[in-house]
């Protein structure tokens, strides 16, 4: 996010802009797995319950 501020202030925006989308996709991609993580989680314990009084 710095190194993208810097590129706009040095007026390079193409740079600037494919910074900004790096920082987006990392975001995204880490925001997917713990929304994975938990979704086992939540499944695993689901499951577990049932299983203990079945």
């Amino acid at each position: 996010m710095y190194d993208m501020m810097i590129e706009i202030i040095t007026n390079d925006p193409y740079e600037a802009l494919v910074l900004f989308l790096k920082t987006l996709t990392v975001a995204g991609v880490l925001a997917l797995g713990i929304l994975i993580v938990e979704t086992i989680t939540s499944l695993y314990y689901r499951l577990k319950r049932k299983w203990r009084r079945g």
